[in-house]
C-alpha cells in the first residue's frame, strides 16, 4: 500500500518532512518528498509505478492528483487556516524562505521589504494567491480551500491540531496509514524491534536480501516527536516567543489576530467564506 501525505505550502512542510524522514528510516520505507512536477520527469502516476515509493510527501498537492494515485493507496491531507497561513508567508517570503528553490520569490521579498506591514501582507496574499513557482503555477489558497474533505481513502488533518497535539495527531496518522504498533512495551517487544531494526539496517546497506516488514512502535513514534519539538527546531524558544526572522516563528495558531487588518479579513471573506464555516474555523462570516 502506498502512504501519501497532501502537503501545501506553509503547512508545517520542513517539519513533517523531517518526521516522515525519520519514520521511514526506521521502517526501512523507500520515501518520496516532491514539490513540483520537474521532480518526477511530469508524469507522477508513472514515475509512482516505476519508483514505487512507500511513502510519497507532495508538499505542493492537488485534488487533480487524486486519480493519479494507485488503487491501493491511503492519504492524509492537511489544512490550514488560511488568515494564519496568510501571516506565516508573509514573515517567511520577507525574510527566511530559502529562494535556492523559489527563484521568483527574490524579486518578490525586495517588494515586501519597501512596504509597510499592512501592505506587505496584503501584496504577499495576492502572491500567494496565485504564484509561481520555477515556472509552475501554485495557486495556494484555492488549492487548499477547494480540496474535499470528504474523499474515502483521505484523512484530513488540521495543521493547527497538528503543531498543538502531535503526540495525539501525528500517532493517529500513522495509525490511520497502519504503520504504528500500539502494544505494550515488554522487552520481548523491545528485543523484537531491535532485531528487526537491525535486519532493516543491514537492507538498506544491501547486506540483506529482503526487507522484513514490521510497525513503528508508539514509543520510538513518540521520541521522534520529542527529537524534533519546537524547542528543538527553534534553538531553544518556546511555542509562542515570536522572532520573525526564523522559519519558525512563533508555532501559535490564530496568530492572524494580531496581523489582519479589514481588508485581509474581507478578501478572504469574500473568496473563501464558505471554507471557513465548513472547516470549522468560524460559525459564520462575522469575524
Amino acid at each position: 500500500m502506498l502512504r501519501v501525505f497532501f502537503g501545501h505550502h506553509k503547512c508545517a512542510t520542513l517539519w513533517i518532512n523531517k518526521l516522515l524522514i525519520r519514520v521511514t528510516n526506521e521502517l526501512g520505507y523507500k520515501y518520496f518528498c516532491c514539490a513540483l512536477p520537474d521532480e518526477y520527469d511530469f508524469e507522477l502516476k508513472a514515475y509512482l509505478e516505476r519508483e514505487k515509493p512507500d511513502l510519497l510527501f507532495q508538499t505542493t498537492s492537488s485534488v487533480d492528483d487524486i486519480p493519479l494515485m494507485p488503487e491501493n493507496y491511503r492519504g492524509v491531507h492537511i489544512v490550514r487556516d488560511p488568515r494564519d497561513l496568510a501571516v506565516s508567508s508573509y514573515f517567511s517570503h520577507r525574510n527566511s524562505h530559502p529562494v535556492t528553490y523559489f527563484p521568483e520569490l527574490a524579486a518578490h521579498r525586495e517588494k515586501l521589504k519597501q512596504l509597510s506591514l499592512d501592505d506587505g501582507i496584503m501584496l504577499d496574499i495576492k502572491f500567494l494567491s496565485n504564484v509561481v513557482c520555477r515556472g509552475f503555477n501554485v495557486p495556494t489558497y484555492d488549492t487548499i480551500c477547494h480540496w474535499n474533505p470528504d474523499l474515502e481513502k483521505v484523512l484530513e488533518v488540521k495543521f493547527e491540531d497538528l503543531v498543538q497535539n502531535p503526540n495525539v495527531v501525528f500517532l493517529n496518522i500513522l495509525r490511520w496509514w497502519e504503520i504504528l504498533d500500539d502494544s505494550p512495551i515488554t522487552l520481548k517487544r523491545l528485543a523484537t524491534h531491535i532485531v528487526k531494526r537491525g535486519s532493516i539496517r543491514l537492507y538498506q546497506n544491501r547486506s540483506f536480501p529482503f526487507r522484513i516488514d514490521h510497525k513503528l512502535p508508539y514509543w520510538k513514534a513518540l521520541a521522534i516527536l520529542y527529537d524534533l519539538r519546537f524547542e528543538v527546531m527553534t534553538g531553544g524558544r518556546k511555542r509562542g516567543e515570536e522572532n520573525v526572522n526564523h522559519h519558525y516563528r512563533s508555532g501559535i495558531p490564530g496568530d492572524w489576530k494580531n496581523y489582519l487588518s479589514d481588508r485581509h479579513k474581507n478578501y478572504f471573506k469574500e473568496r473563501y467564506g464558505k471554507f471557513f464555516i465548513e472547516r470549522g474555523y468560524e460559525k459564520n462570516n462575522d469575524w
